[in-house]
C-alpha cells in the first residue's frame, strides 16, 4: 500500500528513500526514548517475556533490543543471555562469524561481570574452540571461577578437565571433590560420573553401593549415562544383585534417549542373550545406531561380525570398512584386528597380506598398552616380518603383554625360556611364567604344567596337582589334554582304568583332527578297548591317522597288512589249484 501511495505521487527513487529513512528514524526515534525510560531489570523482564512466548517459541528478534538495552548497562544476566542467542544462532543455525564474535563479546562481559553461568559458558567457548582459538587453560580458568561460585555445571565441567588433565594435572581426588558439590545440588551428569568413579575406585575408595546410589539419582531423572551405569551395575551384580533382565530393560531406556554407549551394551545383551532373546538381527540394528554415531567399540563389532563365517552373513569388505572407522579413533582393539586382517590377508580378510601394514596397526594398539598387539607386535619382531629382525625387541614386546596378564604370551615367553629361544635357556623364568599362564586356566599351559607334575619334570611330582590341571584343560577342549587322559584312563595306573570314557575323549579329540588320539581309536577298535572289536574301524581311523601324519599310524596299517597277507596267499594257492 505503501509503494502504490508513492506511486501515484509520482515520487523519485531518492525521494522514496528519503521518506521511508525519515519514517524509519521517527519510529526508531520514539521507541528508543520510551524504551529508555525501563530500568535494565524492566528490559531483561521484557525480553524474558518474548522468549517464554509458548505459542510460537522463543521470539528472539524482539527479544534482542531489551536485552541489548540492559547488556549495556552492565546487567550481567542480560549479557549472558544475548551471548547464549548469538552462540545458538552462530553453532545450530548456520550464522556468520559476527554471531559467534558478538557471542563471545557479551559471555566475555557477563563473565568478567561476575555471573557464574556466564563464566561457565564462556569457558566452553575455549574448551571447544567457538568464535576463539582452544585454550583448555582458558577454559579451566573460567570454569574454576564458576563453580567457586557455587554452579553445578561449573563444578561439573571443572571437574571433568581436572579428571581428564587438561589445562591442568590429572586429580582424579579433586575432581570427584567437586564432583560431589555438583552432584549434590541434583545435577545429573555429575551424578552419574561420580557413580563411575566409585564404580572404578578412581579418586575415591571403591564402593559399588555408592556407585549404585549416584546413578540411581542420576537415572531418577532420565540421565542417559546415568541409566547405561545403573545398566551395567546390575549387569555385572555391582552394588546390587545380579540382574540381567533389569541391566537389560535400564539400557533400553538409555538407548532410547539415543546414548550410543547404551545402545551398543542393550546390542550386546541381544548378541548373547543376555536379559532378553537372543536376536543377532537386532543386535546388529543396535550396533549400526550407536556406530552411525562413530562410537568405536560399536565399529569393531560389526567389523568382527561381518568377519564371523558362523553367522551366514560374511562379508570381509564390510568388516574392513567398519575396522578402519574404528581403528581411525585410536580403538586399540580394531587397531589389533585391522593388524591381524594384514597379517593373514587373502582369503581370510579383504585386503592382501602385508607385514608392513599389520605391523603398522600392531605397533598403534601396542603402544596404547594392548596387550594381545604387543604380543603379534614381538612375534614380528621374532620372525622378522614386516619389521627387521630383532628377538631383543620381539621378547621384550612379549615381556610387555606377559606383564599385562596375556595367558598367550606368557605361554609363549615360558616356551622361549624353557627351550631357550632367543634367550638364554633359564627352567626357573620360564616355569614362573608356564604357572602364571596356567593360573589364568590357558589349556595349553594347563596341559604342559600337568605333564611335568606327572613326570616330575623340573618340579616336585605331584600327580594329583598334574590331574587337576589336566581335567581343567580337558573341559576346555583342549586336544592334547583329552588325548593323554584318554592315555591314562587306559594304562589305568595314576587313575582307575575307565576305557570308556577313554575313548569318549579320544573320539573328541581325533575328530578335530588330533593324529595321535586317531591312531588311538584305532587301537581301542582293533582290540576291543571300550568299544566292540572291529577291525574296519580300527583300519578306518589308523588310515585318517597316517594321512595326518602318524608314522605309529602307517606302522599299524602295515601290521594289519602283514598279519592277513597269508590268508590271502593261501586263497590265491587254492583257486589255481597248487598243492
Amino acid at each position: 500500500m505503501q509503494t502504490n501511495h508513492l506511486h501515484r505521487h509520482r515520487a523519485t527513487p531518492v525521494v522514496r528513500t528519503l521518506c521511508l529513512l525519515l519514517c524509519l528514524s521517527s519510529l526508531i526515534t520514539g521507541g528508543i526514548h520510551a524504551e529508555n525510560t525501563l530500568s535494565p531489570e524492566e528490559h531483561f523482564e521484557k525480553a524474558c517475556t518474548y522468549l517464554k512466548n509458548a505459542e510460537g517459541g522463543p521470539d528472539t528478534e524482539h527479544a534482542l533490543p531489551h536485552l541489548r538495552a540492559a547488556a549495556e548497562q552492565d546487567y550481567v544476566r542480560a549479557q549472558r543471555a544475548l551471548g547464549g542467542i548469538y552462540l545458538n544462532r552462530f553453532e545450530n543455525e548456520g550464522g556468520a562469524a559476527e554471531d559467534g564474535e558478538k557471542a563471545f563479546h557479551w559471555l566475555e562481559r557477563g563473565a568478567e561481570g561476575g555471573d557464574a553461568k556466564a563464566q561457565e559458558m564462556f569457558g566452553s567457548l575455549y574448551e571447544y574452540g567457538i568464535a576463539v582459538e582452544q585454550d583448555d587453560t582458558q577454559a579451566i580458568q573460567w570454569y574454576r571461577t564458576s563453580a567457586e561460585q557455587g554452579y553445578c555445571k561449573g563444578q561439573y565441567y571443572f571437574a571433568v578437565m581436572l579428571y581428564a588433565g587438561r589445562g591442568t594435572p590429572a586429580d582424579a581426588a579433586e575432581a570427584a571433590t567437586w564432583l560431589e558439590k555438583a552432584a549434590t545440588q541434583g545435577y545429573s551428569p555429575a551424578q552419574a560420573l561420580l557413580g563411575k568413579l566409585y564404580a572404578d575406585g578412581d579418586g575415591v575408595s571403591q564402593d559399588y553401593e555408592k556407585a549404585v546410589a549416584w546413578y540411581r539419582k542420576s537415572a531418577a531423572q532420565e540421565d542417559a549415562v546415568g541409566l547405561n551405569g545403573l545398566g551395567f551395575m546390575f549387569g555385572s551384580g555391582l552394588g546390587v544383585p545380579k540382574d540381567e533382565g533389569e541391566a537389560a530393560r535400564l539400557y533400553q531406556r538409555s538407548a532410547d534417549l539415543d546414548f550410543a554407549p547404551a545402545q551398543y551394551n542393550l546390542g550386546a545383551c541381544y548378541a548373547s542373550g543376555l536379559g532378553v532373546e537372543n536376536d543377532i538381527a537386532k543386535a546388529l540394528e543396535l550396533f549400526q545406531q550407536a556406530a552411525a554415531q562413530d562410537y568405536p567399540p560399536a565399529q569393531y563389532s560389526l567389523g568382527n561380525h561381518y568377519q564371523n563365517a558362523d553367522r551366514g552373513d560374511v562379508d570381509l569388505e564390510k568388516s574392513i570398512a567398519w575396522l578402519e572407522k574404528a581403528a581411525a579413533q585410536d580403538y586399540a582393539p580394531a587397531q589389533c584386528e585391522l593388524g591381524l586382517s594384514y597379517y593373514h590377508g587373502k582369503p581370510v580378510a579383504y585386503v592382501d597380506q602385508d607385514f608392513s601394514e599389520a605391523a603398522k596397526w600392531f605397533q598403534k594398539a601396542a603402544d596404547q598398552g594392548n596387550a594381545e598387539a604387543q604380543c603379534y607386535l614381538g612375534y614380528l619382531y621374532l620372525r622378522g616380518e614386516g619389521r627387521e629382525a630383532d628377538s631383543e625387541t620381539g621378547i621384550r614386546w612379549i615381556r610387555r603383554a606377559a606383564n599385562e596378564g596375556l595367558a598367550e604370551a606368557q605361554l609363549s615367553l615360558s616356551t622361549h625360556y624353557l627351550e631357550g629361544m632367543d634367550v638364554e635357556k633359564d627352567i626357573a623364568e620360564g616355569l614362573h611364567w608356564l604357572e602364571k599362564a596356567a593360573a589364568q586356566e590357558n589349556p595349553e599351559a594347563q596341559f604342559l604344567l600337568a605333564l611335568r607334575y606327572m613326570n616330575g619334570d623340573a618340579v616336585e611330582k605331584d600327580t594329583v596337582a598334574g590331574i587337576t590341571l589336566l581335567e581343567s584343560a580337558v573341559a576346555q577342549d583342549d586336544l592334547e589334554a583329552q588325548h593323554w587322559m584318554a592315555y591314562y584312563l587306559h594304562v589305568g595306573k595314576i587313575l582307575p582304568k575307565d576305557e570308556k570314557r577313554a575313548v569318549l575323549l579320544d573320539s573328541k579329540a581325533a575328530e578335530q583332527g588330533h593324529a595321535d588320539a586317531m591312531h588311538s581309536l584305532g587301537q581301542s577298535y582293533e582290540r576291543g578297548r571300550g568299544v566292540e572289536a572291529d577291525e574296519e574301524k580300527a583300519i578306518a581311523w589308523y588310515t585318517k591317522a597316517a594321512d595326518n601324519g602318524s608314522e605309529r599310524a602307517k606302522e599299524s596299517l602295515e601290521r594289519i597288512r602283514k598279519k592277513n597277507r597269508p590268508l590271502l596267499g593261501q586263497f590265491a594257492d587254492w583257486l589255481v589249484g597248487e598243492d
